[in-house]
């Protein structure tokens, strides 16, 4: 099987290499480029090529071309990969244990342990590291885990500021996540892993299901895609924008997205936000 190189960026001192085989790191130790130290980050996986294919290379594409430049650009993209390789990507290889021991014995307290670190991640991933790359892109996106009213007025706010200029229905869309999948990660993670209410104590076992871990994952990863595509169109030059990809339009290259060249569209300026 060919291992051709499918992607690449760099972060962190060290140039990522998507190929088929999976993700590999290469960093210069100061010798020729051909012996330079590289080391498998991660293998391919099934369920993880249309993750990959968006976040190591699509992503990539749109930072690029945004009207967001210097140490700005560098600080998004530095953002984008701190969520994924210390949030999603950790977060798949507790999946990867889950489905690899579902059929096998295995102590309770070992098998338990790959779900609730499977939780602790993921919810990291979407609660705490998301937002900051949102902020960055002048978007505040704090209420959207916040409960009832407080939700509800912050979406209000946010629509009314924000809607004109972006793609997405932002109120369907975050209502729609919030009740198919978010909630129950939430109270997965806060109300019983990190407190352990009693009440919700007695209702968690549907959470040790390889089903519910597999469909909360790709929830979670494409919500954040969804939203990072449209908060980064909002950024784009006035002349370029996105539509949904067809199925495939080069073979074996995954994309959500495709880009295209319209009638300018006036792009309000913004103010980064730090968290």
């Amino acid at each position: 099987m060919s291992n051709a190189i499918k992607g690449a960026f760099a972060h962190d001192g060290k140039l990522f290499l998507r190929r088929e085989s999976g993700i590999y790191t290469v960093q210069d130790n100061g010798k020729e480029p051909r012996d330079w130290t590289s080391e498998q980050f991660s293998d391919a996986n099934e369920g993880l090529e249309g993750f990959q294919a968006f976040y190591f290379d699509e992503v990539h594409e749109m930072v690029n071309i945004t009207n967001i430049h210097g140490q700005d650009r560098q600080d998004l993209t530095d953002a984008i990969m701190v969520m994924v390789l210390e949030g999603l990507l950790p977060a798949f290889d507790e999946l990867r244990s889950i489905r690899l021991y579902k059929d096998k014995p295995l102590p309770i307290l070992n098998r338990k342990k790959h779900y609730e670190n499977f939780a602790r991640v993921l919810w990291h991933s979407y609660k705490d590291l998301w937002p900051k790359i949102a902020g960055l892109l002048g978007y505040n996106i704090g209420f959207v885990f916040q409960g009832g009213a407080n939700f509800n007025q912050g979406l209000d706010a946010f629509v009314a500021q924000n809607q004109s200029q972006l793609l997405l229905d932002v109120r369907e869309f975050l209502n729609r996540q919030r009740i198919t999948w978010q909630q129950d990660l939430a109270t997965f993670r806060n109300d019983f892993l990190e407190h352990r209410n009693a009440e919700v104590a007695a209702t968690v076992s549907r959470f040790y299901d390889p089903k519910w871990a597999d469909v909360v994952f790709i929830a979670v990863w494409r919500t954040i895609a969804e939203l990072l595509s449209t908060f980064l169109e909002s950024r784009f030059m006035p002349n370029v924008s996105i539509t949904r990809a067809e199925q495939q339009l080069v073979p074996g290259h995954l994309r959500m997205w495709q880009m295209f060249l319209c009638d300018p569209v006036e792009r309000q300026t913004f103010t980064k936000i730090i968290l």
